[in-house]
């Protein structure tokens, strides 16, 4: 595909973001926040991960009216020297925050792996229509992407993973059916399929108007990673 297509490569973009005040369709969105220890901050991101920052030692200077400057001054000095001997001063305390909010983290990853098969999903109709009306292209690369996009669907890893392709496999076939229907000029050749089939990668059989047809009539909605998708067919 390079040499036919150097961009866009055939794989979807990411996910559009959230728009201002939306309300997610899965499960909340949780936002950023960090934990704050002496010594280091601790920020849980969006998708759950957590990274560390360390405060290292500077000019400031807090003064305690009682014990003075001392303590707050050997304090730092020794958690220089500690990392000048390729040690954490703070690695304790580190692993008691991962352990603490490993739970939570896990939560958090799921809703946010959940919506962005969302937004991927709902956002397919779009990329697909926007790459089948690209002026440049002639007929036979546009039919080339789009069996590049339904041969990339995963078919391996997690439900949530497995039941996304899935179901961006029937968004693009019913694409394929509705957009480029059978004896239209537009449409798959039996040579392309053919050809197609015999490079794929996928254990799935690339046939877009049998499946439809097995599928029935256009539906009025098509549930998507458990999303519905209103419509999805009017957008093309």
């Amino acid at each position: 595909m390079p040499e036919a297509l150097p961009s866009p490569m055939p794989s979807l973009p990411p996910p559009a973001a959230k728009a201002p005040g939306e309300t997610p369709a899965t499960m909340p969105w949780f936002g950023s926040y960090d934990i704050q220890r002496q010594g280091f901050t601790a920020h849980i991101a969006q998708d759950g991960s957590i990274s560390f920052s360390d405060r290292q030692f500077g000019s400031m200077a807090f003064i305690d009216p009682v014990r003075g400057i001392a303590p707050y001054v050997n304090l730092d000095v020794t958690d220089a020297f500690m990392r000048m001997l390729g040690e954490d001063p703070y690695l304790s305390d580190k692993l008691a925050v991962l352990d603490a909010t490993r739970g939570e983290r896990i939560a958090i990853r799921k809703a946010h792996n959940e919506e962005m098969m969302h937004r991927a999903l709902a956002d397919l109709p779009s990329y697909l229509n926007a790459v089948w009306t690209y002026p440049h292209w002639s007929g036979s690369i546009r039919r080339q992407i789009l069996f590049e996009l339904w041969d990339e669907a995963a078919e391996d890893g997690n439900d949530l993973v497995r039941e996304g392709g899935a179901q961006a496999r029937l968004v693009i076939a019913r694409f394929i059916a509705f957009k480029l229907p059978p004896g239209t000029p537009d449409a798959f050749s039996d040579e392309e399929l053919m050809a197609f089939n015999r490079d794929r990668t996928s254990v799935e059989q690339f046939d877009p108007y049998s499946e439809i047809e097995d599928a029935g009539p256009e539906p009025d909605t098509l549930l998507a990673g458990g999303v519905e998708i209103r419509r999805i067919v009017a957008s093309f």
